[in-house]
């Protein structure tokens, strides 16, 4: 309804001046265009202010959710820095998934049972025990 009266009020400023009343309400020393120059003056005041008032509001969440990041952040970097102090190393459970005839093919499927996080995991090594024989083998 605002908007609707924003868009109007010119037409109807202009159609005051078309028109010759006889009402002394509507005599005044102000000319047509003074007064639609007056009113685009105090939109661009309401738009200007409505903008602000927006920029301040997104503002106000961005500063709100960095601070929420960082205490994200901080709260990683101490949980590396708790591990390297402790000397804690991640602990994997692996099992076997799927295989071809006489185990040729194998799958497995790693997963970290521990409270450390793991991340960039490189095989070094492995070794694979059947019926009692084991076999080392090393990753290059």
């Amino acid at each position: 309804m605002i908007i609707v009266a924003m868009f109007l009020l010119p037409f109807i400023i202009n159609y005051i001046y078309s028109i010759d009343l006889h009402i002394s309400f509507f005599k005044h020393s102000y000319e047509r265009n003074q007064l639609l120059l007056f009113y685009s003056s105090f939109l661009s005041v309401l738009a200007t202010l409505f903008l602000g008032e927006v920029s301040v509001y997104q503002a106000l969440q961005n500063n709100k959710k960095s601070k929420e990041i960082d205490e994200l952040k901080t709260e990683i970097a101490n949980c590396y820095l708790s591990m390297i102090e402790n000397n804690d190393r991640p602990q994997f459970s692996i099992n076997l998934s799927s295989m071809g005839g006489l185990y040729s093919n194998l799958g497995i499927t790693i997963q970290n049972v521990s409270k450390v996080i793991a991340s960039e995991i490189e095989l070094i090594k492995f070794t694979i025990t059947y019926d009692g024989n084991s076999k080392n083998y090393n990753v290059d």
